[in-house]
């Protein structure tokens, strides 16, 4: 971690049990087209925190969030998003940004069973996921302002019964 930015470009990333953090800054990361393992990792930062050119984002019992006032930006292919113990008190599978809008870019499928978030307190920010492939949520995917789903193919879209779609505003 750090009190500045931290930039990083790679042919991919593994932060499996690791640490990126910007304690008064922000995150930029670019996969280069590469995967980002991101297994009971975090990845945090306080001023926006953006994640592009992603061939699979694994964000399992993982954290990815701006704690303070800026977006969360992810462009990927795909995302899974898995619910897990990210340690003894904490649960991962988090994609979550505090004061700042949270938008998902992704060409293929999102799979949720852990929380994506936008917006705390009392902080009204919106969410926006477009999804080129199949959508299939067993988490909780909210938003304190609007949650707008774009869906840009024409695969399965399914929100189980233990889904949660929820928006402070409006969901479209």
């Amino acid at each position: 971690a750090t009190n500045g930015n931290v930039v990083m470009s790679a042919n991919g990333v593994d932060n499996s049990n690791g640490l990126v953090g910007a304690l008064a800054g922000s995150v930029y990361i670019n996969a280069n087209n590469g995967t980002f393992t991101n297994t009971k990792g975090s990845v945090q930062s306080s001023n926006g925190l953006t994640i592009k050119n992603v061939s699979a984002l694994d964000n399992t019992a993982g954290i990815l969030a701006d704690t303070d006032s800026g977006a969360v930006n992810i462009t990927a292919a795909s995302l899974n998003n898995i619910t897990g113990a990210y340690n003894a008190t904490t649960s991962g599978g988090v994609i979550s940004s505090r004061a700042g809008a949270l938008n998902l870019a992704l060409t293929g499928a999102l799979n949720n069973s852990g929380l994506i978030n936008a917006g705390k307190d009392s902080s009204a920010q919106t969410a926006q996921l477009n999804i080129g492939g199949a959508f299939d949520n067993s988490g909780t995917i909210q938003s304190t302002a609007d949650l707008v789903f774009n869906f840009l193919g024409s695969a399965t879209q399914n929100n189980s019964a233990t889904g949660k779609l929820v928006a402070g505003n409006n969901l479209t």
